[in-house]
């Protein structure tokens, strides 16, 4: 049933005996009823038109996402292709660096048994040097030996004699010619310097007469 044959209803109700309605509040529950349809159909109309642009909005988002869609498959294909070009090429970098690097360690290899060989030589030749330089500084030393031996010799040779005194001592008979006592007592072979006596002669060594 419709709301205006409602209202009818309602109308014919009040219009049986006994009721007090007039005609007047049947005609204004018909405005009320009829002001209701208005109002229910306006809304209508504009639910209508939402959900037809819901719709419109609707298949636009899905005609971007498929157009979204191709472009994604499109580009992931295009870095695939990318990637693996890149790879590729990532593939030969390294077996390139691979190849430069086998070769500076065989030169760091070749250099490191040059320098090797280098100091091995090097330290023969200067223990070579070193055993020549003790040689000579040996040699050297034997010389000086003899001839500091030969200095001894020819000092304790020659030199002047000298008859000791009564009261003179080595030391006193040393510091008379400017000689050291230990000269006077080798050159002398005293085993005793307190044991000299009057009379006896002593070599005074390196003093001319």
């Amino acid at each position: 049933m419709t709301r205006r044959g409602l209202a009818v209803l309602v109308g014919g109700v009040l219009l049986l005996p006994g009721c007090l309605a007039t005609r007047s509040q049947l005609a204004a529950v018909e405005a009320d009823i009829s002001r209701q349809d208005a109002w229910n159909d306006e809304k209508l109309l504009q639910f209508e038109a939402e959900l037809e642009a819901l719709r419109a909005e609707n298949e636009a988002l899905r005609a971007r996402l498929g157009v979204t869609e191709d472009q994604a498959e499109a580009f992931a294909s295009v870095i695939g292709e990318r990637l693996q070009v890149t790879a590729g090429r990532a593939e030969e970098a390294d077996g390139e660096i691979g190849r430069q690097i086998s070769r500076v360690e065989g030169v760091i290899a070749e250099t490191e048994r040059k320098r090797a060989k280098e100091r091995a030589e090097d330290q023969a030749e200067i223990g070579r040097r070193l055993e020549a330089i003790v040689e000579e500084v040996l040699r050297e030393n034997t010389l000086l030996a003899t001839r500091l031996e030969k200095l001894e010799s020819s000092a304790f040779t020659y030199g002047q004699l000298h008859a000791v005194q009564t009261g003179e001592t080595v030391e006193s008979i040393a510091r008379k010619y400017g000689v050291t006592a230990a000269d006077l007592i080798r050159a002398n072979d005293l085993p005793n310097a307190n044991l000299i006596r009057e009379g006896q002669e002593l070599l005074v060594p390196g003093v001319s007469e």
